[in-house]
């Protein structure tokens, strides 16, 4: 009987496949471009948050002190440009963001911001660079305009009317005043404008401004303003561009005895001034005050009591423009406590980084 043979299983041998490294696919990051008022915006919230305490900005705040960036840095190249050229100023150091005092700007931005005032925005608010000779760096110091005051008034007001009018008169123009008597409680007035072209700057007679409160029309105001009223509210070294009036005619950087006649905006200016008339009225409501309020009046404060910062508001407070013209601080013009304040160590880039 023939043996079985037993096959003899040969061991399976696996067969390992060579190893193929995966090359893990690196995803790339979509880096998104931070633009530079972006950047202000974060180091002015995350600065004055590790400086004041635990603060809460709103969106649209930060969206406002964006804007601020925007204007500042308009302010710091247009003043870099008139130093250059200024033989009083060319000597002084660069004007610039590394040489801004930036702890007093970002104070000053947060409480304007939270306020509602917009740099963006015409009569809002506006930008003046001073040179501190102590430090050698410059202060950016933000005064508002004539919008901007209506705003804080409205905000903060006491009273506060619910519509505020304010009209300039003209010779053509009717014009009856209505006022408060026995016979009648609530205060009004009669106004047409019987023909508008005829409303040129040399035919004004006046204007005159109405607080309306619709809930009690009783409390109704109406005050009319003279043009004494308005002209003794010019600046005394008023600009020949904005009012009009006569100016030297200069040759070869030399006055003549010729005079140019200047044609201005004198309507607007009167406009201006009567609106910040009507709005000057509004009284503070003392409850509301709060660290914003206080901040921005300190800073109204020092300009008060800083040589020559007075005309640049009067003159320059109603300008479209952002012209940021330098003012200089001479040492004896800075307070004792001042002297020992920071000097701006916070660093930020350039716009064009």
């Amino acid at each position: 009987m023939a043996k079985k043979t037993a096959e003899t299983k040969k061991p399976e041998v696996k067969k390992e496949m060579p190893k193929v490294e995966k090359k893990e696919e690196k995803k790339e990051e979509t880096q998104i471009a931070v633009t530079p008022s972006k950047r202000f915006s974060d180091m002015v919230v995350t600065e004055f948050s590790d400086g004041f305490g635990n603060i809460e900005v709103t969106e649209f705040q930060k969206k406002l002190i964006q804007g601020y960036f925007v204007g500042v840095d308009i302010a710091i190249k247009e003043a870099e440009a008139k130093r250059k050229i200024n033989n009083k100023t060319k000597d002084n150091p660069v004007i610039c963001w590394s040489n801004v005092k930036m702890e007093n700007l970002v104070k000053s931005i947060v409480a304007h911001t939270s306020v509602g005032l917009d740099m963006t925005q015409h009569a809002h608010i506006y930008a003046v660079l001073f040179y501190d000779f102590k430090i050698k760096k410059y202060d950016v110091n933000l005064l508002i305009g004539y919008k901007g005051a209506s705003l804080i008034k409205i905000k903060y007001g006491l009273h506060v009317p619910d519509h505020i009018i304010v009209e300039l008169v003209y010779n053509s123009d009717h014009f009856k005043p209505i006022k408060k008597s026995i016979n009648n409680q609530i205060e009004n007035y009669e106004f047409d404008i019987v023909d508008a072209f005829s409303r040129t700057e040399d035919n004004l007679k006046g204007a005159f401004y109405y607080h309306i409160f619709d809930d009690s029309p009783e409390r109704n105001k109406l005050v009319i303003v003279t043009l004494d009223d308005i002209e003794k509210r010019k600046p005394k070294s008023q600009n020949i561009s904005f009012y009009g009036g006569e100016k030297t005619v200069w040759k070869d950087n030399k006055p003549t005895d010729e005079k140019e006649v200047v044609i201005g905006w004198k309507a607007e200016m009167y406009y201006k001034t009567v609106y910040k008339m009507a709005y000057s009225k509004i009284t503070i409501d003392s409850m509301l005050i709060d660290d914003s309020y206080r901040m921005i009046k300190e800073q109204e404060a020092k300009h008060v009591n800083s040589s020559g910062i007075q005309e640049e508001i009067k003159e320059k407070g109603n300008k479209t423009k952002l012209a940021m013209p330098t003012i200089e601080v001479k040492p004896s013009e800075v307070k004792e406590e001042e002297k020992s304040s920071t000097d701006g160590t916070l660093k930020f880039p350039e716009a064009n980084d």
